[in-house]
């Protein structure tokens, strides 16, 4: 199984069956999940609140520039997926030298976009860990 494969929703169930096996109280075994459901869900907490901070930040290298990335892959993503279509179509319509026009549209690749938000997400996740492991910069 690779990093990749990981499922901690399996990992989870198999070690509240190793609980259910090695305990035998009820109080004892409800206390063990608990403690295992909580732990498991410590990376989630961890990122929410990594994420609460970074908006909190006033400092513009921290809070400007994940947004404006997000933001022109939103846009890039906007334009080629849904705008283009409704302008083509648009143009088609309406105009008289319709493949002229369309030859003029801006197209964006898409593969680029997904490239970006690939690292820009791979990067959130990157400080996530750095912040875990006590590493990361204020």
């Amino acid at each position: 199984m690779g990093l990749i494969d990981f499922d901690i929703g399996s990992l989870g169930k198999s070690i509240m069956d190793g609980i259910d096996e090695l305990v035998t109280s009820d109080d004892e075994r409800a206390a063990a999940k608990l403690k295992v459901q909580a732990l498991l869900a410590q990376p989630m907490l961890m990122q929410a609140e990594a994420n609460i901070q970074s908006a909190k930040s006033t400092n513009w290298w921290v809070a400007g520039a994940r947004p404006a990335l997000m933001w022109v892959c939103a846009l890039a993503l906007l334009w080629n997926w849904l705008l283009l279509g409704i302008v083509e179509v648009f143009i088609a319509t309406f105009s008289d030298n319709a493949n002229q026009i369309m030859s003029l549209l801006p197209t964006i690749d898409s593969h680029e976009v997904t490239g970006l938000i690939t690292a820009l997400l791979g990067l959130g996740a990157l400080r996530t860990w750095e912040k875990t492991k006590g590493v990361a910069r204020d």
